[in-house]
């Protein structure tokens, strides 16, 4: 029988898991540009809406994963996000840098 060479499998392997990290990274980097000049609070709303997507893909695979994520998410109190986010646009609705942050969390896919 041959030995077969783990290196490739292992390699292999990690890139598969690092695909879903490395998509999150970039779509973090996309919009800081765009929420250099936004107000903190509208950057606080952002961030915590990027969190909230991610604990939200996290795949289940038993019960004490599905518990760490249910926890997350209510920390992160998931939830109130969109109604948050109105009362944001509302706020600053004459402010530019403002909505563009708000406009490019919405343009990420969940």
């Amino acid at each position: 029988m041959k030995s077969i060479s783990r290196l490739p499998i292992l390699a292999g392997l990690l890139c598969v898991l690092a695909g879903p990290t490395l998509a999150t990274n970039a779509d973090d980097t996309s919009i800081d540009g765009q929420l250099k000049n936004a107000p903190t609070e509208v950057v606080a709303l952002a961030k915590r809406e990027l969190e909230c997507r991610r604990w939200s893909n996290v795949e289940i695979s038993d019960q004490a994963t599905d518990a760490m994520v249910a926890h997350a998410l209510s920390d992160l109190n998931c939830t109130s996000l969109d109604a948050e986010a109105g009362a944001l646009r509302r706020k600053y609705a004459q402010s530019p840098p403002a909505l563009r942050a708000l406009d490019a969390v919405d343009s990420i896919a969940p």
